[in-house]
């Protein structure tokens, strides 16, 4: 059985005994979707895909946040609120919160392409620590006419990485909250950086 609230969290509701009834998890998505085709709220739109199973907890989550910041920016408030100095004040706090996590990690090089792993970790083959500098006349990301052959690239210059990545993948359940969280902990890359790189990567996991 699922707990529905009564007057939905968003609209001001608590989760109080009183506020909340127990409903069968067709019951509990039928409300849902029921609300959205009546009113159009975002929020039941997504708590409908989420009771369904048709979206797993973190795009769940990424959308909520999107939603969130959609809202903020429309009625300035939060972040939107602030002023250029706030912000700025702000901006530096993450910048030594991201530092302090960023420590553990190295940048490595294969002598064209530069990434991070953890301090402890294994060095690829054909990998050494450190950085390779580009050529100021050279662009700083090459371009790829189509997947076939930014894979073909991947093979030839960075497979040992990406072995090791995928054996990461094993450990982390990607239908779980927080599993883009513990990949960019486990390869030293952003949030964002994970999601683009998930899609890019998964072609390899079948040839293993």
């Amino acid at each position: 059985m699922d707990r529905h609230h009564i007057i939905p969290r968003y609209m001001g509701g608590s989760n109080s005994a009183d506020n909340t009834i127990k409903v069968t998890r067709t019951q509990h998505v039928m409300w849902h979707y029921s609300n959205w085709k009546l009113w159009g709220n975002t929020e039941d739109f997504i708590a409908y895909r989420g009771l369904a199973g048709t979206i797993p907890g973190h795009e769940i989550a990424q959308e909520v946040r999107s939603m969130n910041a959609r809202r903020h920016a429309k009625n300035q408030t939060g972040l939107f609120a602030r002023s250029k100095e706030e912000k700025m004040a702000n901006s530096s706090k993450g910048g030594t919160k991201g530092g302090k996590r960023m420590k553990d990690y190295i940048w490595i090089t294969d002598g064209e392409s530069n990434t991070r792993i953890r301090e402890e970790a294994s060095m690829p083959k054909g990998w050494v620590r450190g950085v390779t500098r580009q050529k100021r006349s050279e662009p700083k990301t090459k371009k790829f006419e189509s997947v076939e052959k930014w894979n073909e690239f991947q093979k030839v210059h960075s497979l040992e990485l990406i072995k090791i990545r995928l054996k990461d993948l094993e450990t982390v359940d990607l239908t779980k909250w927080g599993a883009i969280t513990r990949l960019s902990e486990l390869w030293g890359i952003s949030r964002s950086q994970v999601r683009r790189y998930l899609p890019k990567i998964m072609p390899f996991k079948d040839e293993q």
